[in-house]
């Protein structure tokens, strides 16, 4: 029994051995026979194709920036003392020359009136003195030391007219006004009663009017902008409402503070109570518009050489077409001036076998 089993076990490996072989065999045969001996037939080729475009193109320069007021003011008492007004808060509407606040005017108003009692000290002293010698300078006897009193005499006069301006100037700074019209956005101490220094009681006014978008060119566009030129501006806080403005300025100097040679663009804005200083935001500039171009996708564009090209689907077979090519829209779109028709199939991705 032990050897008929020896016997059956090694025909049986032997067939199996066998029937592997002959599979392998069979299927390097088939494969021969696919690439070899019948060498018309390959597999399908397939291309992603796109026919140009006719459409409205233009070619843009994005900014970042924030929102900011050309006319705004930080004012400021000259002086310490009492705060005892304030006429206006925060969010009120001012005029231009409106007062805001006010210092105690007690001892200014004291000082002042000492310095008129003064002033009409001298001006009688003036006169008598003038009154003493008018006859001899009538009759033009006056010796140098006479000349000199009377001079001393106008002197002193004028000099206490210059010391009543003083006092009633140091009245009038006294009371904080605004020099724009506008909004007080920030006021340190809005309740009077209260002892404060020049530094610690800052009134901010802000003219709404005057907002304006301040963007950030790199020194490598700066030759491509230029006053007047349209501009689209959307901020985060409104991205579905565009803004539209044209560039109004544009910085002699470069911005501090920012890495890079930078300057500031201001593109200033139409009154709006959506708008507030600060918000951040886009600015795209239109550089270049053209209309109803012939525009393919700037990836079917390659670049050899200094020699643009994109690859025409002609038949089967993929073509090498040198073209022309324009300005370049922020969608990835660019003009084609030459080389190609509406009719073409641009190929815009790698063929792949079937």
């Amino acid at each position: 029994m032990s050897v008929f089993r020896r016997l059956f076990t090694a025909l049986l490996r032997h067939w199996i051995r066998n029937v592997i072989l002959t599979l392998v065999l069979l299927a390097a045969f088939f494969l021969a026979y696919q690439n070899r001996l019948l060498p018309g037939i390959k597999p399908t080729v397939t291309y992603k194709t796109i026919n140009p475009v006719v459409k409205d193109i233009r070619e843009t320069l994005s900014l970042s920036g924030s929102v900011a007021a050309d006319e705004q003011a930080i004012l400021r008492f000259q002086s310490s003392g009492l705060l005892t007004w304030v006429g206006v808060k925060e969010g009120d509407l001012v005029k231009k020359g409106q007062a805001l606040a006010s210092l105690d005017k007690r001892q200014l108003q004291k000082d002042l009136q000492k310095e008129l009692n003064d002033f009409l000290n001298e001006h009688t002293d003036f006169d008598q003195t003038q009154d003493d010698y008018r006859s001899r300078r009538d009759a033009l006897i006056l010796t140098d030391a006479m000349k000199r009193i009377l001079d001393k005499a106008q002197y002193d006069l004028n000099n206490s007219v210059i010391d009543v301006e003083i006092k009633d100037l140091a009245l009038k700074l006294a009371t904080i006004t605004t020099p724009i019209a506008g909004v007080v956005t920030h006021i340190d101490t809005p309740n009077p009663g209260i002892n404060i220094t020049p530094a610690g009681a800052e009134f901010h006014v802000v003219n709404p009017d005057s907002l304006y978008f301040s963007g950030e060119l790199d020194e490598t566009d700066i030759a491509s902008v230029s006053l007047g030129q349209s501009v689209e501006i959307t901020l985060d806080a409104f991205p579905d409402q565009p803004l539209l403005s044209t560039v109004s300025r544009i910085s002699f100097t470069p911005m501090s503070g920012v890495t890079g040679t930078v300057y500031e663009v201001k593109i200033f804005l139409s009154p709006d109570p959506r708008l507030k200083v600060g918000l951040n935001g886009d600015a795209s500039i239109i550089l270049k518009t053209k209309s109803q171009v012939l525009t393919v996708p700037e990836s079917a564009i390659s670049i050899s050489a200094n020699e643009s090209s994109v690859q025409v689907l002609a038949g089967d077979k993929s073509q090498r077409r040198v073209v022309t090519t324009g300005i370049v829209d922020n969608d990835g779109n660019i003009e084609v001036l030459s080389g190609l028709s509406e009719s073409d199939l641009v190929i815009i991705s790698n063929g792949s076998k079937k």
